[in-house]
């Protein structure tokens, strides 16, 4: 799991354009249980996910 949460969303996209939605969702989550900047573009990113 990196460090920077933008390095995670972008590793969670690059995820979910090979099919490996649920690995994905874990980055996502993890980003989501941290309080920092990028935490609503990962809540969008879940969103889109289930959506």
């Amino acid at each position: 799991m990196p460090r920077d949460s933008e390095v995670a969303i972008k590793l969670a996209r690059s995820r979910l354009a090979k099919g490996q939605s649920q690995r994905a969702i874990a980055l996502v989550e993890t980003v989501l249980e941290r309080n920092d900047l990028p935490r609503p573009k990962a809540l969008a990113l879940k969103i889109e996910i289930y959506y």
